[in-house]
């Protein structure tokens, strides 16, 4: 079979075949037929109309389908600017486009001009750097390096310089585009400043509140006259101090003192003066009393405690010993004093241990006891109680001679 035939194909078609087979060799025709022209050198461009109105109907087709795919593209390319467009400019947000390579601003919204004060001829051919709009240029590097990496950066908080120098707390999200075949950023920055200050009038409120809290529970803790711990405080101390007691801890021992002819201290120099005491006595106290487990207080009027963990019988007699020295080393004029021409205070010292699973109101019976002991033996000394059930010694008093001994070591 001849390379132009097929058995399916129609005699005219083959016919039309075979012209034009022939037209591609010699390009002459003879009755509607092409033939060979043998003459050198010349070339007829004769061609059958009826191949040419199929070329020329094929080719029409085929512009007028271009023409209205191109139509079509074209009003959904302008349809697409109009919305962008739109949405560009309708955005509440600052919204700024870049290129990526070099940071030059293209494009700002109006969002942009209220927020920062730059117009569109401001930023024209002119860099974020070179308008400094970044207050951290390390931020500005942050978000560089996440749109690099992902193509994106979100929720970024950062501050912006407006035009006028002023800062603004912005929330900053960018992404990757295409712009005229070049990689730009498009970025969206909301203004948080309002948001930023009413958290920060938050903030503050709520420290004031905390530290009036602390005010008031310091204040409830403590004695508006002579700053020591108040009587709330000290049984809350004591209670916790024993139950760490009864979980192991070896000793625990309280002091009770009260001033000496304190009544007729007041009678003698009035009450004014009577405070003014109680406030120097209190200082002598914490003078001697440095531990930070321990804890001084004002019990009452002019009677004192101090709680002192984790101390045996000998080391609270040490303590006791040195509060009663430095009380009447400060030589505190006392003309009413059936004992001396100065201040002078009584103590009571009592020790526990974890065995004995004593309650709070039992130890401080017991220490006030040995006040009452150390007052009625002849005040300004150390008294030791002597009522429990052999923990503690039945020593039942320290003279002044003895106690200048005891006094000599320091806590």
């Amino acid at each position: 079979m001849h390379i132009g035939q097929h058995a399916s194909m129609p005699a005219e078609c083959m016919h039309i075949g075979q012209n034009a087979c022939m037209t591609a060799v010699s390009g002459t025709r003879c009755d509607g037929k092409y033939k060979h022209d043998s003459r050198p050198g010349r070339v007829d461009m004769t061609f059958d109309p009826r191949i040419l109105a199929i070329v020329l109907a094929f080719v029409s087709s085929l512009l007028l389908l271009v023409m209205l795919l191109n139509k079509r593209l074209n009003r959904d390319n302008r349809q697409a600017r109009e919305t962008f467009e739109k949405a560009f400019e309708a955005s509440p947000d600052a919204v700024l486009v870049t290129r990526l390579a070099d940071g030059m601003c293209q494009r700002i919204n109006s969002g942009f001009t209220r927020m920062m004060g730059y117009t569109q001829d401001d930023i024209r051919g002119r860099t974020t750097t070179e308008l400094a709009f970044w207050a951290d240029p390390e931020q500005r590097l942050k978000a560089i390096a996440s749109l690099r990496a992902i193509g994106y950066c979100e929720e970024l908080e950062c501050e912006f310089v407006h035009k006028d120098g002023s800062h603004i707390h912005v929330l900053l999200n960018a992404r990757l585009i295409t712009l005229e075949g070049e990689l730009s950023v498009i970025s969206y920055a909301r203004d948080i400043t309002a948001q930023r200050q009413a958290e920060d009038r938050i903030r503050l409120l709520i420290d004031r509140l905390e530290s009036e809290k602390g005010d008031a529970r310091r204040d409830a803790l403590t004695d508006g006259l002579t700053g020591l711990a108040n009587r709330r405080h000290f049984d809350e101390t004591l209670q916790t101090e024993l139950a760490r007691l009864h979980g192991g801890k070896e000793s625990l021992s309280l002091i009770m003192a009260d001033v000496d002819f304190f009544k007729t201290y007041n009678d003698q120099y009035g009450h004014l003066s009577g405070d003014r005491t109680l406030q120097l006595i209190a200082c002598a106290m914490q003078g001697v009393v440095r531990r930070v487990p321990d804890l001084v207080a004002r019990y009452g009027g002019e009677e004192f405690a101090v709680i002192l963990p984790d101390t045996d019988r000998e080391g609270a007699i040490r303590v006791a010993e040195a509060v009663r020295r430095a009380v009447e080393g400060m030589k505190i004029p006392h003309a009413a004093s059936a004992i001396a021409p100065h201040v002078t205070i009584s103590l009571g010292v009592v020790t526990t241990r974890a065995v004995d699973r004593q309650h709070m109101t039992d130890i401080v019976a017991r220490a006030d006891h040995a006040l009452y002991r150390a007052k009625q033996d002849g005040r300004n000394r150390v008294e030791i109680d002597c009522t429990d059930s052999g923990s503690i010694g039945s020593k039942g008093g320290i003279s002044q001679d003895q106690a200048s001994d005891e006094s000599s070591i320091e806590q």
